[in-house]
């Protein structure tokens, strides 16, 4: 049964994921008890109204005062973050809070002893990082030094983005808004062009890409919830439309292929491959068979499933921007 924003929220330990827009807009949500309140929550919620000054004033206050999403937290990867010479870009390592810094520096200093989503982790030759940085700016030329440096910055922020939802969760919940989130830009990994004039993979893609591989770690915990329109909804993989769920169906066996070890199948890959057997996923599938093959590897150990390579050591994860 589905439950409204305002009584699963707790200002103090939560985080808003999603689009910048809707983040505010559930901010306000959250918080305005008007008498007008039934009429506000109607313009809240109508992509076609925007907030007004005050209104996006007002989210962005409190999400400085109460970090509130995610962004607020990665204040400190910033242009000094890194550094370029040479062809190599060299991570100069995160500012700190300060005093008083409290659960945002136990963030960073969580983050940068996290070796794939680490700042850390985007130091190296530009041409060996290209694919990876054109997924901030698919039109990034490597001898552009200022380009380069923005496309890691947004690599870094786009990574701790990600391992936050697991640092969250530690003590609070992530509240994940997919209000106007397409989800065939989700599933196909298109690129847009952002505010500022960059084509890029959104990050929100990234972040819903990394809960699916992960949702076998996620799932029991009852700490990650997914709204539309201010109410609980289920995750966009169990409910999407047939293509969608294909399209999941088909991501979840590009991760257990991509995992597996050569000529050995392990215990847990037997329903796997059960689920699957007979299916042509280039455009057959019922939903009731595509929910099972996701299911299947939502039953999976996500460490295994994750997997880059068999000598790699395990991780949480692994960086699949």
């Amino acid at each position: 049964m589905p439950t409204d924003f305002r009584s699963n929220f707790n200002q103090n330990t939560d985080i808003i994921y999603g689009i910048g827009d809707w983040i505010s807009r559930y901010i306000c949500y959250y918080y305005y008890r008007g008498r007008d309140q039934a009429r506000k929550t109607k313009d809240f919620a109508n992509k076609n109204k925007s907030l007004n000054r005050d209104e996006r004033k007002f989210a962005t206050d409190q999400k400085n005062k109460q970090f509130h999403a995610i962004n607020q937290y990665n204040q400190p990867i910033d242009g000094s973050t890194f550094s370029l010479d040479s062809g190599v870009i060299d991570s100069k390592g995160l500012k700190a809070f300060g005093q008083g810094g409290g659960e945002k520096q136990n963030y960073i200093d969580f983050l940068e002893t996290e070796s794939v989503y680490s700042p850390g982790s985007m130091a190296g030759r530009v041409t060996d990082l290209l694919d990876k940085l054109r997924k901030s700016d698919i039109n990034l030329d490597p001898n552009d030094e200022a380009a380069v440096l923005d496309a890691a910055r947004d690599m870094a922020i786009r990574r701790s983005s990600k391992i936050g939802i697991k640092y969250v969760v530690r003590f609070g919940k992530v509240h994940y808004v997919l209000d106007e989130v397409n989800m065939d830009v989700v599933l196909d990994k298109t690129t847009i062009k952002n505010s500022s004039d960059y084509t890029k993979v959104p990050i929100v893609t990234s972040e819903l890409r990394y809960l699916f591989r992960n949702w076998n770690y996620f799932k029991d915990m009852g700490k990650v919830l997914f709204y539309k329109k201010f109410q609980t909804v289920s995750p966009p993989w169990d409910v999407g439309t047939v293509p969608e769920l294909r399209k999941w169906a088909r991501y979840a066996v590009h991760r257990v292929t991509k995992s597996r070890t050569p000529s050995v199948v392990m215990p847990w890959e037997h329903g796997f491959d059960k689920a699957v057997q007979g299916l042509d996923l280039d455009k057959g599938g019922d939903a009731k068979s595509l929910r099972a093959i996701i299911a299947a590897f939502h039953a999976m150990p996500h460490y295994m499933v994750n997997r880059q390579g068999e000598s790699e050591k395990i991780v949480f994860g692994t960086v699949d921007d």
